[in-house]
Protein backbone atom coordinates (compact mmCIF):
# COMPACT_ATOMS: atom_id res chain seq x y z
CA UNK A 1 0.00 0.00 0.00
CA UNK A 2 2.89 2.21 0.87
CA UNK A 3 4.51 1.53 -2.54
CA UNK A 4 1.32 2.29 -4.45
CA UNK A 5 1.18 5.76 -2.76
CA UNK A 6 4.64 6.59 -3.10
CA UNK A 7 3.88 6.19 -6.59
CA UNK A 8 0.77 8.32 -6.81
CA UNK A 9 2.67 11.05 -5.06
CA UNK A 10 5.26 10.27 -8.00
CA UNK A 11 2.93 10.91 -10.30
CA UNK A 12 1.06 13.66 -8.70
CA UNK A 13 4.93 15.49 -8.59
CA UNK A 14 5.71 14.49 -12.12
CA UNK A 15 2.15 15.77 -13.85
CA UNK A 16 2.38 19.50 -11.78
CA UNK A 17 5.83 20.44 -12.77
CA UNK A 18 5.02 18.95 -16.25
CA UNK A 19 2.45 21.68 -16.52
CA UNK A 20 4.48 24.07 -14.91
CA UNK A 21 7.46 23.97 -17.67
CA UNK A 22 4.63 23.54 -20.34
CA UNK A 23 3.06 26.87 -18.95
CA UNK A 24 6.23 28.81 -18.81
CA UNK A 25 6.60 27.06 -22.51
CA UNK A 26 3.53 28.72 -23.74
CA UNK A 27 4.23 31.95 -21.75
CA UNK A 28 7.50 32.59 -23.67
CA UNK A 29 5.41 31.57 -26.99
CA UNK A 30 3.27 34.13 -26.63
CA UNK A 31 5.38 36.46 -25.90
CA UNK A 32 7.27 35.64 -28.90
CA UNK A 33 4.09 35.99 -31.25
CA UNK A 34 2.91 39.25 -29.44
CA UNK A 35 2.22 42.05 -32.46
CA UNK A 36 3.25 45.36 -30.82
CA UNK A 37 1.40 47.20 -33.53
CA UNK A 38 -1.82 45.26 -32.05
CA UNK A 39 -0.61 46.50 -28.58
CA UNK A 40 -0.63 50.15 -29.42
CA UNK A 41 -3.76 49.60 -30.97
CA UNK A 42 -5.30 47.67 -27.94
CA UNK A 43 -4.05 50.52 -25.21
CA UNK A 44 -5.21 53.38 -27.51
CA UNK A 45 -8.80 51.92 -27.19
CA UNK A 46 -8.61 51.58 -23.58
CA UNK A 47 -6.92 54.33 -23.01
CA UNK A 48 -9.49 56.25 -25.12
CA UNK A 49 -11.93 55.27 -22.38
CA UNK A 50 -9.87 55.57 -19.48
CA UNK A 51 -8.97 59.20 -20.41
CA UNK A 52 -12.13 60.51 -19.19
CA UNK A 53 -10.81 60.81 -15.32
CA UNK A 54 -8.89 64.25 -14.99
CA UNK A 55 -6.58 62.95 -13.09
CA UNK A 56 -4.82 60.86 -15.50
CA UNK A 57 -4.90 64.12 -18.24
CA UNK A 58 -2.97 66.31 -15.54
CA UNK A 59 -0.27 63.19 -15.38
CA UNK A 60 0.14 62.89 -19.11
CA UNK A 61 -0.04 66.58 -19.49
CA UNK A 62 2.41 67.07 -16.40
CA UNK A 63 5.07 64.44 -18.09
CA UNK A 64 5.07 65.72 -21.38
CA UNK A 65 5.89 69.04 -20.54
CA UNK A 66 9.21 67.62 -19.29
CA UNK A 67 10.00 66.50 -22.21
CA UNK A 68 12.30 63.65 -21.18
CA UNK A 69 13.61 63.06 -24.89
CA UNK A 70 13.06 66.88 -25.55
CA UNK A 71 9.83 65.79 -27.50
CA UNK A 72 6.88 65.94 -25.99
CA UNK A 73 6.99 62.27 -25.35
CA UNK A 74 5.53 60.39 -22.23
CA UNK A 75 7.10 57.00 -21.85
CA UNK A 76 4.63 55.02 -20.03
CA UNK A 77 6.99 52.71 -18.20
CA UNK A 78 7.99 55.87 -16.42
CA UNK A 79 4.78 56.44 -15.25
CA UNK A 80 2.88 52.80 -14.95
CA UNK A 81 3.59 52.32 -11.80
CA UNK A 82 2.38 56.20 -10.47
CA UNK A 83 -0.61 56.13 -8.16
CA UNK A 84 -3.90 57.87 -8.62
CA UNK A 85 -5.82 59.26 -5.35
CA UNK A 86 -7.75 56.48 -5.03
CA UNK A 87 -4.28 54.23 -4.84
CA UNK A 88 -4.89 52.68 -8.04
CA UNK A 89 -1.63 52.49 -10.50
CA UNK A 90 -2.07 53.86 -14.08
CA UNK A 91 -1.31 50.47 -15.83
CA UNK A 92 -4.16 49.06 -13.54
CA UNK A 93 -6.41 51.98 -13.99
CA UNK A 94 -6.00 51.51 -18.01
CA UNK A 95 -5.95 48.11 -17.77
CA UNK A 96 -9.64 47.21 -16.51
CA UNK A 97 -10.71 49.46 -20.02
CA UNK A 98 -9.14 46.70 -22.20
CA UNK A 99 -11.46 44.64 -24.42
CA UNK A 100 -8.55 41.72 -23.65
CA UNK A 101 -8.04 39.73 -20.46
CA UNK A 102 -6.27 42.39 -17.32
CA UNK A 103 -3.57 39.77 -16.90
CA UNK A 104 -3.01 39.71 -20.75
CA UNK A 105 -3.30 43.36 -21.18
CA UNK A 106 -0.99 43.98 -18.62
CA UNK A 107 1.55 41.33 -20.04
CA UNK A 108 1.39 43.02 -23.44
CA UNK A 109 1.95 46.02 -22.20
CA UNK A 110 4.89 45.35 -19.71
CA UNK A 111 6.69 43.92 -23.00
CA UNK A 112 6.18 46.72 -25.18
CA UNK A 113 9.00 48.98 -23.43
CA UNK A 114 8.82 51.47 -26.26
CA UNK A 115 5.21 52.47 -25.94
CA UNK A 116 4.96 56.01 -25.82
CA UNK A 117 1.89 58.59 -25.57
CA UNK A 118 2.76 61.79 -27.70
CA UNK A 119 1.03 65.09 -27.26
CA UNK A 120 1.18 66.96 -30.30
CA UNK A 121 1.52 70.62 -30.99
CA UNK A 122 -1.97 71.51 -33.04
CA UNK A 123 -2.84 74.89 -33.95
CA UNK A 124 -5.81 73.68 -31.09
CA UNK A 125 -4.65 71.80 -29.47
CA UNK A 126 -0.61 71.72 -27.64
CA UNK A 127 0.52 70.33 -24.58
CA UNK A 128 0.92 73.93 -22.77
CA UNK A 129 -1.90 75.02 -23.49
CA UNK A 130 -4.20 71.35 -22.97
CA UNK A 131 -6.77 72.49 -20.00
CA UNK A 132 -6.66 69.36 -18.59
CA UNK A 133 -10.14 70.00 -16.60
CA UNK A 134 -12.45 69.87 -19.60
CA UNK A 135 -10.21 68.80 -22.81
CA UNK A 136 -10.98 65.41 -23.35
CA UNK A 137 -8.48 64.46 -26.37
CA UNK A 138 -9.48 61.37 -28.72
CA UNK A 139 -6.72 58.81 -28.71
CA UNK A 140 -4.88 58.17 -32.21
CA UNK A 141 -2.16 54.77 -33.47
CA UNK A 142 0.19 55.28 -35.51
CA UNK A 143 1.23 52.23 -37.73
CA UNK A 144 4.11 53.05 -40.08
CA UNK A 145 3.29 50.55 -42.19
CA UNK A 146 0.13 51.74 -42.53
CA UNK A 147 1.68 55.25 -43.70
CA UNK A 148 3.70 53.49 -46.80
CA UNK A 149 0.66 52.62 -48.00
CA UNK A 150 -1.42 55.27 -46.99
CA UNK A 151 -3.67 54.04 -44.88
CA UNK A 152 -5.87 56.87 -42.80
CA UNK A 153 -4.48 57.25 -39.16
CA UNK A 154 -6.99 55.08 -36.55
CA UNK A 155 -8.48 56.94 -33.60
CA UNK A 156 -10.90 55.81 -30.83
CA UNK A 157 -13.08 58.52 -28.66
CA UNK A 158 -14.53 57.84 -25.18
CA UNK A 159 -17.60 56.50 -26.38
CA UNK A 160 -15.84 53.65 -28.10
CA UNK A 161 -16.24 55.48 -31.71
CA UNK A 162 -13.88 54.28 -34.40
CA UNK A 163 -12.49 57.37 -36.44
CA UNK A 164 -9.75 57.95 -39.41
CA UNK A 165 -8.00 60.55 -39.50
CA UNK A 166 -5.30 62.10 -41.66
CA UNK A 167 -1.17 61.52 -41.14
CA UNK A 168 -0.48 64.92 -43.57
CA UNK A 169 -3.45 66.98 -41.94
CA UNK A 170 -3.63 68.15 -38.44
CA UNK A 171 -6.97 67.39 -36.71
CA UNK A 172 -9.48 70.03 -35.64
CA UNK A 173 -9.98 68.64 -32.27
CA UNK A 174 -7.24 67.18 -29.36
CA UNK A 175 -5.98 64.37 -29.84
CA UNK A 176 -2.47 62.10 -28.38
CA UNK A 177 -0.83 60.09 -30.35
CA UNK A 178 0.35 56.33 -29.38
CA UNK A 179 3.85 55.12 -30.88
CA UNK A 180 7.01 54.06 -30.24
CA UNK A 181 9.80 56.16 -29.11
CA UNK A 182 12.10 56.46 -31.45
CA UNK A 183 14.62 58.05 -29.41
CA UNK A 184 15.14 55.64 -26.86
CA UNK A 185 16.84 51.56 -27.42
CA UNK A 186 16.87 48.87 -25.46
CA UNK A 187 18.67 45.15 -24.30
CA UNK A 188 17.10 42.50 -22.72
CA UNK A 189 18.99 39.60 -20.76
CA UNK A 190 19.63 37.64 -23.56
CA UNK A 191 21.01 40.42 -25.55
CA UNK A 192 18.73 41.35 -28.20
CA UNK A 193 18.59 44.57 -29.51
CA UNK A 194 15.93 46.81 -31.01
CA UNK A 195 16.50 45.55 -34.84
CA UNK A 196 15.74 48.72 -36.05
CA UNK A 197 18.38 50.77 -34.11
CA UNK A 198 20.62 47.96 -33.86
CA UNK A 199 24.00 49.59 -34.72
CA UNK A 200 23.39 52.70 -32.38
CA UNK A 201 26.01 53.13 -30.00
CA UNK A 202 24.99 52.71 -26.01
CA UNK A 203 23.95 56.54 -24.67
CA UNK A 204 22.45 56.76 -21.13
CA UNK A 205 20.70 54.15 -19.30
CA UNK A 206 17.28 55.04 -18.98
CA UNK A 207 15.73 52.71 -16.60
CA UNK A 208 14.90 48.90 -16.56
CA UNK A 209 11.92 47.18 -17.22
CA UNK A 210 10.90 43.66 -17.55
CA UNK A 211 14.55 42.60 -17.87
CA UNK A 212 15.43 44.62 -20.79
CA UNK A 213 17.76 47.61 -20.49
CA UNK A 214 16.47 50.85 -21.55
CA UNK A 215 18.75 53.55 -22.68
CA UNK A 216 19.05 57.07 -25.01
CA UNK A 217 19.94 55.86 -28.29
CA UNK A 218 22.39 59.20 -28.58
CA UNK A 219 23.51 61.33 -25.88
CA UNK A 220 21.97 64.38 -27.65
CA UNK A 221 18.32 63.01 -26.62
CA UNK A 222 18.57 62.65 -23.89
CA UNK A 223 17.12 66.16 -21.83
CA UNK A 224 19.15 67.02 -18.81
CA UNK A 225 17.05 69.61 -17.84
CA UNK A 226 14.45 67.03 -16.66
CA UNK A 227 14.48 65.90 -13.19
CA UNK A 228 14.77 62.21 -12.68
CA UNK A 229 11.20 61.44 -10.95
CA UNK A 230 8.51 61.21 -12.87
CA UNK A 231 5.45 64.53 -12.29
CA UNK A 232 2.72 63.82 -9.94
CA UNK A 233 -0.60 63.98 -10.50
CA UNK A 234 -0.89 66.44 -8.17
CA UNK A 235 -1.39 70.21 -9.75
CA UNK A 236 -0.14 71.49 -6.69
CA UNK A 237 3.78 69.75 -6.79
CA UNK A 238 5.24 71.91 -9.77
CA UNK A 239 8.46 72.11 -7.94
CA UNK A 240 11.39 70.96 -10.78
CA UNK A 241 14.92 70.34 -9.82
CA UNK A 242 17.17 70.81 -13.02
CA UNK A 243 20.41 69.44 -13.95
CA UNK A 244 22.97 71.78 -14.95
CA UNK A 245 25.03 70.64 -17.62
CA UNK A 246 28.72 71.58 -18.44
CA UNK A 247 29.17 72.08 -22.32
CA UNK A 248 32.42 70.45 -23.48
CA UNK A 249 36.01 72.13 -24.19
CA UNK A 250 37.04 73.11 -27.76
CA UNK A 251 39.48 72.40 -31.09
CA UNK A 252 40.20 75.80 -31.50
CA UNK A 253 42.31 76.70 -28.54
CA UNK A 254 44.69 74.45 -29.56
CA UNK A 255 45.16 75.44 -33.43
CA UNK A 256 45.41 78.93 -32.21
CA UNK A 257 48.14 78.18 -30.17
CA UNK A 258 49.97 76.37 -33.11
CA UNK A 259 49.66 79.35 -35.38
CA UNK A 260 50.17 82.32 -32.80
CA UNK A 261 53.45 80.03 -32.51
CA UNK A 262 54.39 79.88 -35.24
CA UNK A 263 54.35 76.50 -35.74
CA UNK A 264 53.87 75.00 -39.53
CA UNK A 265 52.15 72.28 -39.86
CA UNK A 266 49.93 71.47 -42.95
CA UNK A 267 47.16 69.62 -41.59
CA UNK A 268 45.06 70.83 -38.81
CA UNK A 269 44.74 67.11 -37.23
CA UNK A 270 48.16 66.77 -37.44
CA UNK A 271 48.51 69.49 -35.03
CA UNK A 272 45.36 68.48 -32.66
CA UNK A 273 45.82 65.01 -32.46
CA UNK A 274 49.26 64.41 -32.67
CA UNK A 275 50.48 67.89 -31.33
CA UNK A 276 52.95 68.41 -34.53
CA UNK A 277 54.51 71.83 -35.16
CA UNK A 278 55.89 71.47 -38.77
CA UNK A 279 55.69 68.70 -41.39
CA UNK A 280 58.84 66.83 -39.79
CA UNK A 281 57.85 66.69 -36.42
CA UNK A 282 56.55 63.48 -34.55
CA UNK A 283 54.61 62.62 -31.91
CA UNK A 284 52.05 60.57 -29.91
CA UNK A 285 48.22 60.01 -29.85
CA UNK A 286 46.47 63.07 -28.02
CA UNK A 287 43.41 61.33 -26.72
CA UNK A 288 41.96 63.87 -25.24
CA UNK A 289 40.64 65.07 -28.11
CA UNK A 290 38.13 63.58 -30.42
CA UNK A 291 35.92 64.00 -33.66
CA UNK A 292 32.59 65.55 -32.67
CA UNK A 293 29.28 66.43 -34.65
CA UNK A 294 28.52 69.98 -34.31
CA UNK A 295 26.52 71.50 -36.65
CA UNK A 296 23.62 70.83 -39.13
CA UNK A 297 22.18 72.09 -42.03
CA UNK A 298 20.01 71.67 -45.02
CA UNK A 299 21.72 73.05 -48.10
CA UNK A 300 18.74 75.02 -49.61
CA UNK A 301 15.06 76.30 -48.96
CA UNK A 302 13.30 74.14 -51.19
CA UNK A 303 14.76 71.18 -49.99
CA UNK A 304 12.14 71.84 -47.14
CA UNK A 305 8.96 70.82 -50.05
CA UNK A 306 11.42 67.59 -50.49
CA UNK A 307 10.95 66.78 -47.02
CA UNK A 308 7.35 67.47 -46.22
CA UNK A 309 6.44 65.28 -49.71
CA UNK A 310 8.42 62.29 -47.98
CA UNK A 311 7.84 63.41 -44.25
CA UNK A 312 4.55 64.98 -43.78
CA UNK A 313 3.10 63.47 -40.91
CA UNK A 314 2.04 65.30 -37.33
CA UNK A 315 1.97 62.01 -35.72
CA UNK A 316 5.63 62.03 -35.66
CA UNK A 317 7.10 64.89 -33.42
CA UNK A 318 10.68 66.49 -34.05
CA UNK A 319 13.18 65.40 -36.22
CA UNK A 320 15.15 62.49 -35.33
CA UNK A 321 18.46 62.52 -37.61
CA UNK A 322 20.91 59.93 -37.28
CA UNK A 323 24.26 59.88 -38.34
CA UNK A 324 26.02 56.69 -39.11
CA UNK A 325 30.51 56.78 -39.02
CA UNK A 326 32.41 53.94 -41.11
CA UNK A 327 35.71 53.60 -40.88
CA UNK A 328 38.16 50.12 -41.56
CA UNK A 329 39.51 48.79 -38.76
CA UNK A 330 41.76 45.95 -39.35
CA UNK A 331 39.71 44.04 -42.00
CA UNK A 332 36.09 44.63 -40.92
CA UNK A 333 34.50 47.82 -40.77
CA UNK A 334 34.08 50.02 -37.60
CA UNK A 335 30.48 51.51 -37.37
CA UNK A 336 29.66 54.35 -34.86
CA UNK A 337 25.63 55.74 -35.02
CA UNK A 338 24.86 58.68 -33.22
CA UNK A 339 21.60 60.84 -33.53
CA UNK A 340 20.18 64.43 -32.36
CA UNK A 341 16.41 66.38 -32.53
CA UNK A 342 16.26 69.05 -34.38
CA UNK A 343 12.14 70.73 -35.20
CA UNK A 344 11.40 72.04 -38.86
CA UNK A 345 11.29 75.60 -36.88
CA UNK A 346 15.39 75.27 -36.66
CA UNK A 347 16.10 74.20 -39.75
CA UNK A 348 13.80 76.63 -41.96
CA UNK A 349 12.59 80.35 -41.47
CA UNK A 350 11.43 83.25 -43.36
CA UNK A 351 13.54 86.76 -44.11
CA UNK A 352 12.46 89.65 -45.92
CA UNK A 353 9.07 87.49 -47.27
CA UNK A 354 11.66 84.69 -48.13
CA UNK A 355 12.35 80.82 -47.12
CA UNK A 356 15.85 79.99 -45.79
CA UNK A 357 17.38 77.85 -44.28
CA UNK A 358 18.85 77.89 -40.75
CA UNK A 359 22.49 76.72 -39.63
CA UNK A 360 21.58 74.11 -36.19
CA UNK A 361 24.24 74.40 -33.52
CA UNK A 362 24.85 71.11 -31.60
CA UNK A 363 26.42 70.45 -28.08
CA UNK A 364 29.47 68.10 -29.30
CA UNK A 365 28.09 64.41 -30.16
CA UNK A 366 31.59 62.80 -29.90
CA UNK A 367 32.45 59.95 -32.60
CA UNK A 368 35.55 59.02 -31.39
CA UNK A 369 39.40 60.17 -31.62
CA UNK A 370 40.59 59.94 -34.87
CA UNK A 371 44.10 57.45 -34.58
CA UNK A 372 45.11 57.47 -37.79
CA UNK A 373 47.49 53.95 -37.22
CA UNK A 374 44.00 52.17 -36.46
CA UNK A 375 41.45 53.86 -38.70
CA UNK A 376 42.86 55.46 -41.52
CA UNK A 377 42.90 58.32 -42.97
CA UNK A 378 39.09 57.95 -44.53
CA UNK A 379 35.74 58.02 -42.70
CA UNK A 380 32.86 58.04 -44.24
CA UNK A 381 29.45 59.56 -43.03
CA UNK A 382 25.33 58.36 -43.63
CA UNK A 383 22.98 60.82 -42.87
CA UNK A 384 18.95 59.73 -42.31
CA UNK A 385 15.86 60.93 -40.83
CA UNK A 386 14.91 58.30 -38.98
CA UNK A 387 11.88 56.67 -38.44
CA UNK A 388 10.17 53.51 -36.86
CA UNK A 389 9.26 50.69 -39.66
CA UNK A 390 10.19 47.59 -41.05
CA UNK A 391 13.90 47.10 -41.44
CA UNK A 392 15.59 48.04 -44.33
CA UNK A 393 19.33 46.44 -45.01
CA UNK A 394 22.24 47.10 -47.92
CA UNK A 395 25.07 47.68 -48.24
CA UNK A 396 28.05 50.11 -49.11
CA UNK A 397 31.91 50.14 -49.89
CA UNK A 398 34.22 51.57 -47.33
CA UNK A 399 38.01 52.52 -48.00
CA UNK A 400 40.62 54.15 -45.99
CA UNK A 401 44.22 54.35 -46.62
CA UNK A 402 46.63 53.08 -44.06
CA UNK A 403 50.24 54.65 -43.76
CA UNK A 404 53.42 53.00 -42.64
CA UNK A 405 54.84 56.16 -40.94
CA UNK A 406 54.53 55.02 -37.11
CA UNK A 407 57.06 53.55 -34.97
CA UNK A 408 56.92 51.94 -31.08
CA UNK A 409 59.13 53.28 -28.67
CA UNK A 410 59.78 51.15 -25.99
CA UNK A 411 60.32 53.82 -22.98
CA UNK A 412 60.45 53.15 -18.77
CA UNK A 413 57.61 50.76 -18.15
CA UNK A 414 55.95 52.52 -21.27
CA UNK A 415 55.08 51.66 -24.84
CA UNK A 416 54.80 54.81 -27.02
CA UNK A 417 53.09 54.78 -30.60
CA UNK A 418 54.75 57.34 -32.45
CA UNK A 419 53.55 59.28 -35.49
CA UNK A 420 56.25 60.87 -37.93
CA UNK A 421 55.82 63.52 -40.10
CA UNK A 422 52.47 65.10 -41.36
CA UNK A 423 49.69 62.93 -42.97
CA UNK A 424 51.09 59.81 -44.67
CA UNK A 425 54.33 61.65 -43.80
CA UNK A 426 56.00 60.37 -47.81
CA UNK A 427 55.84 56.72 -46.06
CA UNK A 428 54.02 53.41 -48.38
CA UNK A 429 50.52 52.95 -48.00
CA UNK A 430 47.70 50.09 -48.61
CA UNK A 431 44.29 50.89 -49.17
CA UNK A 432 42.35 48.48 -47.42
CA UNK A 433 38.05 48.41 -48.61
CA UNK A 434 35.60 46.44 -46.56
CA UNK A 435 31.64 46.10 -47.44
CA UNK A 436 29.30 47.46 -44.34
CA UNK A 437 25.87 46.07 -44.40
CA UNK A 438 23.61 49.02 -43.22
CA UNK A 439 20.50 48.43 -41.36
CA UNK A 440 17.80 50.78 -41.21
CA UNK A 441 14.05 51.33 -41.76
CA UNK A 442 11.80 51.99 -44.93
CA UNK A 443 10.09 54.91 -43.52
CA UNK A 444 13.76 56.72 -42.75
CA UNK A 445 14.71 58.95 -45.42
CA UNK A 446 17.92 59.21 -46.90
CA UNK A 447 20.12 62.19 -46.64
CA UNK A 448 22.81 61.28 -48.64
CA UNK A 449 26.40 60.91 -47.19
CA UNK A 450 29.72 62.25 -47.20
CA UNK A 451 33.69 61.52 -46.81
CA UNK A 452 36.17 62.74 -44.71
CA UNK A 453 39.64 63.05 -44.68
CA UNK A 454 42.71 63.07 -42.12
CA UNK A 455 43.99 65.73 -43.87
CA UNK A 456 40.59 67.87 -44.85
CA UNK A 457 40.89 71.27 -43.01
CA UNK A 458 39.13 71.88 -40.09
CA UNK A 459 39.47 75.98 -40.67
CA UNK A 460 39.37 76.61 -43.96
CA UNK A 461 40.99 80.19 -44.05
CA UNK A 462 43.23 78.93 -41.66
CA UNK A 463 45.98 81.23 -39.75
CA UNK A 464 43.75 84.23 -41.98
CA UNK A 465 40.42 83.03 -39.63
CA UNK A 466 41.68 82.89 -36.59
CA UNK A 467 43.71 86.02 -36.79
CA UNK A 468 40.09 87.88 -37.82
CA UNK A 469 37.94 85.82 -35.35
CA UNK A 470 39.94 85.02 -32.36
CA UNK A 471 36.97 83.96 -30.65
CA UNK A 472 34.63 82.46 -32.90
CA UNK A 473 34.43 79.00 -34.20
CA UNK A 474 33.27 79.31 -37.59
CA UNK A 475 31.01 77.39 -40.09
CA UNK A 476 31.05 77.54 -43.93
CA UNK A 477 28.17 78.80 -45.32
CA UNK A 478 26.00 78.53 -42.45
CA UNK A 479 22.81 80.48 -43.12
CA UNK A 480 21.87 82.98 -40.86
CA UNK A 481 24.80 83.05 -39.43
CA UNK A 482 27.26 85.37 -41.09
CA UNK A 483 30.54 85.67 -38.86
CA UNK A 484 30.50 81.46 -39.30
CA UNK A 485 32.37 81.55 -42.64
CA UNK A 486 35.25 79.02 -42.05
CA UNK A 487 34.74 75.62 -40.44
CA UNK A 488 34.42 72.84 -43.16
CA UNK A 489 31.49 71.19 -43.57
CA UNK A 490 30.52 67.49 -45.04
CA UNK A 491 28.18 68.14 -47.67
CA UNK A 492 26.00 65.20 -49.10
CA UNK A 493 24.34 67.45 -51.77
CA UNK A 494 20.94 67.74 -49.56
CA UNK A 495 22.69 68.64 -46.11
CA UNK A 496 25.41 70.01 -44.65
CA UNK A 497 26.88 68.02 -41.18
CA UNK A 498 29.47 69.68 -39.08
CA UNK A 499 32.39 67.08 -37.75
CA UNK A 500 35.49 68.67 -35.97
CA UNK A 501 37.82 67.87 -33.33
CA UNK A 502 36.59 68.74 -29.85
CA UNK A 503 38.03 68.66 -26.26
CA UNK A 504 37.00 65.65 -24.20
CA UNK A 505 37.80 66.97 -20.85
CA UNK A 506 36.76 70.94 -20.49
CA UNK A 507 39.81 73.34 -19.57
CA UNK A 508 37.64 75.86 -17.79
CA UNK A 509 36.57 73.21 -15.50
CA UNK A 510 39.10 70.78 -14.91
CA UNK A 511 42.26 71.48 -13.32
CA UNK A 512 44.22 68.63 -14.66
CA UNK A 513 43.58 70.07 -18.42
CA UNK A 514 45.54 73.73 -17.27
CA UNK A 515 48.80 72.93 -18.93
CA UNK A 516 46.70 72.24 -22.05
CA UNK A 517 47.57 74.60 -24.56
CA UNK A 518 44.13 75.07 -25.42
CA UNK A 519 43.66 76.74 -22.13
CA UNK A 520 45.52 79.77 -22.25
CA UNK A 521 43.60 81.09 -25.30
CA UNK A 522 40.01 79.49 -23.98
CA UNK A 523 40.31 81.47 -21.26
CA UNK A 524 42.56 84.62 -22.19
CA UNK A 525 40.16 85.86 -25.25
Amino acid sequence: MKKINVFLLFITIFCITSCSKREGILEAESLKKINFSDVNKEFAIALSKAITNDELRELIKKESLLKFDKDNDVLFQKIKDVRLSNGTKVLDFIAGFSQLSKDEFIVNINEAVLLTIFVPSLKIFTPETWVTKNQIPIVAVRNENDILVNKPLLAFDSNQNKLTLSYSSEPTIPVLVIKNNERVNFDDNLGSTNSNLSTIKKGSVLMSVNNKKLYFSSSDFQNLEVPSKVASVNPRNTAITYQNGQGPGTYIGKLWHGYYSGYNFTYDRDCIYYSLKNDADSGTLDNTYAEAIQGFYFNSASSEQTLDALNNDWTEGIYEIYVTTLFVEGTSVKDVKKGFSVSKNELFTNVGGSRVTKYFPIPPIEIATWDMQKYGDTWKFLIEEFNFGETKKYTTNVSSNFSTNFKVDAGFNLFKVIKIGASAGGSTSSTKTSIFEVSTTVSSFNLGEAILSFEDPVELKGRNAIAQYPVIEHVINAPLEHNMTSTRGLNTGLVTLIVAPYKRINPLSDSQSYTDDAFYWMSHY
